[in-house]
């Protein structure tokens, strides 16, 4: 890559696109106002290009462009503008401890999955959760296990955030997503053709592994602290628990998720 397909050197803080690039990172409002995100890493720079999101910004450090310069090379004609930015800029904007110097300004792009018409499949709803790291953690276990989507209450962390973006590793570019304003509502519209359950501990819930996910599925988790809401587990048809033979009380949102996407991918 020559040195002419740099726009220019970035070394200050007080550059308008640095500042741009800090408010998308820390601000979901600003991610959805502007339609933007900020990638970080060679590697998630990577698998946003390949599954076809259109990189508007391509920053590097000196550094970077020398360590990555293979997988880099591949970058520098999918983005609009390329700058080089020193090191201590990239440090500014890392969301890791270990910044590796490469940042991407993305288009977000459009929700794969419409709730008003989702197609036939397997789905893990997701209500209220507050951990970005689990949320990113689930989206990776529906990309291994195949699910068909991922339901999302509109207060889940966004998908789009540094901390969710870089626990799914790439991921949130595959896994389809549908975000809804009201999960019940959904659930019992769903119902009518899918077999809806919710994971929850109640007397009448069956063992996860009696129930029949062979045709068009629905599972709804719920909130670290709280577990689904009323509302939610009452819009659902049955209710299912996970078999513990353990001495552990409980798994996490993101444990549990996963065991249930294992589950739904038919793999038992």
């Amino acid at each position: 890559m020559s040195n002419e397909r740099f726009m220019e050197r970035i070394t200050s803080r007080e550059n308008q696109n640095i500042k741009r690039m800090v408010k998308l990172m820390k601000s979901r409002k600003e991610r959805m106002e502007s339609g933007r995100f900020v990638a970080e890493g060679p590697k998630l720079c990577a698998e946003a290009a390949s599954a076809g999101i259109v990189l508007d910004e391509l920053y590097c450090t000196a550094e970077a462009r020398e360590k990555y310069s293979q997988r880099l090379a591949l970058l520098y004609p999918k983005a609009s503008v390329c700058c080089e930015i020193s090191g201590d800029l990239a440090r500014k904007l890392a969301d890791t401890n270990s910044p590796q110097g490469v940042y991407a300004v993305c288009r977000r792009p459009q929700p794969v999955l419409d709730e008003c018409s989702l197609p036939f499949g397997r789905y893990l709803a997701l209500e209220s959760l507050q951990d970005p790291g689990n949320v990113g953690t689930i989206l990776r276990a529906a990309d291994a296990f195949g699910a068909d989507g991922v339901i999302l209450t509109a207060d889940c962390p966004d998908l789009f955030s540094p901390k969710v973006l870089r626990s799914t590793m790439g991921s949130a570019f595959r896994v389809p997503v549908c975000v809804t304003g009201d999960l019940p509502a959904l659930l019992v519209q769903l119902g009518a053709t899918y077999a809806t359950y919710a994971a929850t501990l109640s007397d009448d819930a069956v063992s996860i592994r009696s129930c029949d996910f062979s045709g068009p599925s629905v599972v709804a988790v719920g909130n670290e602290g709280n577990g689904l809401s009323r509302a939610a587990i009452d819009a659902c048809a049955h209710n299912l628990i996970i078999d513990m033979r353990g001495g552990a009380e409980s798994l996490n949102a993101a444990m549990a998720a996963t065991v249930i996407l294992w589950e739904l991918s038919g793999k038992r």
